[in-house]
């Protein structure tokens, strides 16, 4: 570890020393405000990078009352961005520590849903992204997610995955204010800004990312559910795979962290693919948000992504079609879209979480299948399917069509219950076994099995 690296104790002696000044740190910053601008990034610049970030290397648990206490001047804050972008990325950079995260208090968040509501004006892009990246780490922690809940957090996040936060292509995210205006008058030198504004995507991304975090919950998915935010993270993902569900997406994983700026638009998009269509895989554990994404066009969005290059969106496609095959409707839905063929496959090739959602997708889609015609329960079950069924059709039919419906599959065999839960069980054990060969073809190979059909004869 670097030992002259700038350190999040360095950002505390800094900011200490302001605010015992008479006044206190509300006061003091209007004289000492560049002393705590270059303290913080300074520390940005040494630690901004995960991989390299000498505090994330030191286990011990930071001081952050006085970051938040900076983030609790809501009028400095939203009079000075660049201050503010620089006190979010260091609380970004903190809360990547799980000590930290449980570190935060009521207050501290409250801070920074202020910072992303700001009494329902406008914000710079950068402000908005990196308070997402805050909020994005902090609800890896149940806690954290019920107080952004109740500070009225998760509003501001839906907006920004909404449109990008309706920020104009020449905001910098530099908070050029009087403030600002005043020091380019100065002959004495500017204290250095944080970096540029990140792109609209890297927004999207962070927001979609946050909305995952805290979508993991009960509470969580409800209150995003409530906030519409199913139809936002479906518009999201019509605009990420261009509306036909086909995208060309690198492979990218979504971590604990999220970094406001990004090298390039592709890898930025790639991953806010990767997290809309997480969250999208959390929000459908809720079955009012089943329904919702059916009705949005959901289900041909999410099937194809099933064979994305990319394994977090295949594994959380997997996930979303495990859940949404819970209904009826959409059971069908992703049967008909041909999802069974690209679930086998993942089955065999993906990586581990994928390979449980695709069996559970399996498990679900097939097994009342196979339970048809069967008597005792079976037959119960598919009762109770089919008046599903004929409800959603009648609530989403089209009364001037002249389509006829087509006709339904004939029944198999009435070989009653026992049958039917043999074949039930026949279909797990014909899973369980292709997860095991996966696992002892990967142990003798290094590597998964080629399950690509052998080319035709001349």
């Amino acid at each position: 570890m670097d030992v002259l690296a700038p350190s999040s104790g360095d950002v505390h002696d800094v900011l200490a020393n302001v605010d015992a000044m008479a006044g206190g740190m509300k006061k003091a910053l209007a004289a000492r405000r560049d002393e705590a601008l270059t303290a913080l990034t300074d520390f940005v610049r040494a630690n901004e990078d995960a991989e390299r970030s000498p505090n994330l290397r030191d286990a011990k648990q930071d001081r952050l009352d006085l970051v938040f206490k900076l983030l609790s001047l809501r009028e400095r804050m939203a009079s000075d961005e660049a201050l503010c972008v620089a006190a979010l990325k260091t609380l970004k950079i903190l809360s990547r520590k799980e000590e930290n995260r449980l570190a935060f208090t009521r207050r501290a968040t409250q801070g920074v849903c202020d910072v992303l509501r700001n009494n329902g004006r406008k914000i710079s892009r950068a402000v908005a992204s990196e308070g997402a990246c805050v909020l994005l780490n902090a609800c890896y922690e149940r806690d954290n997610v019920d107080a952004v809940i109740a500070c009225g957090g998760v509003e501001p996040l839906v907006r920004f995955l909404s449109d990008g936060g309706g920020f104009g292509d020449d905001d910098d995210g530099t908070g050029t204010n009087e403030e600002e205006r005043l020091h380019q008058s100065r002959s004495r030198p500017k204290p250095p800004k944080p970096p540029s504004s990140p792109s609209s995507s890297s927004l999207r991304s962070n927001a979609a990312g946050a909305i995952q975090s805290i979508s993991y919950t009960e509470r969580g998915r409800a209150r995003v559910r409530d906030c519409d935010g199913v139809n936002v993270l479906m518009r999201a993902l019509r605009d990420l795979v261009g509306g036909g569900g086909k995208t060309a997406t690198t492979t990218t994983t979504t971590t604990a962290d999220a970094s406001s700026s990004s090298s390039s638009s592709s890898s930025s998009s790639s991953l806010a693919l990767a997290r809309v269509v997480g969250a999208i895989h959390n929000m459908t554990s809720d079955a009012e948000a089943v329904r919702a994404a059916r009705t949005l066009g959901g289900v041909p969005l999410i099937v194809p992504l099933l064979r994305s290059r990319a394994p977090s969106v295949a594994g959380s496609a997997a996930g979303a079609a495990q859940n949404m095959s819970r209904e009826a409707v959409s059971r069908r839905m992703i049967r008909d879209a041909g999802a069974i063929p690209a679930l086998g496959e993942l089955l065999v090739v993906g990586e581990v979480p994928a390979q449980v959602c695709a069996a559970g997708a399996l498990l679900n889609i097939l097994g009342p299948e196979l339970s048809r015609g069967g008597g005792g329960a079976g037959s119960g079950v598919r009762a109770e399917e089919e008046e599903e069924e004929a409800e959603a059709e009648a609530a989403t039919s089209d009364d001037d069509s002249d389509d006829e419906p087509p006709p339904p599959p004939p029944p198999p065999p009435d070989d009653g219950a026992d049958g039917a839960a043999r074949r039930r069980r026949g279909l797990g054990k014909l899973i369980s076994s292709a997860l095991a060969l996966t696992m002892v073809w990967d142990a003798l190979y290094d590597g998964k099995p080629d399950v690509r059909a052998p080319p035709a004869p001349a």
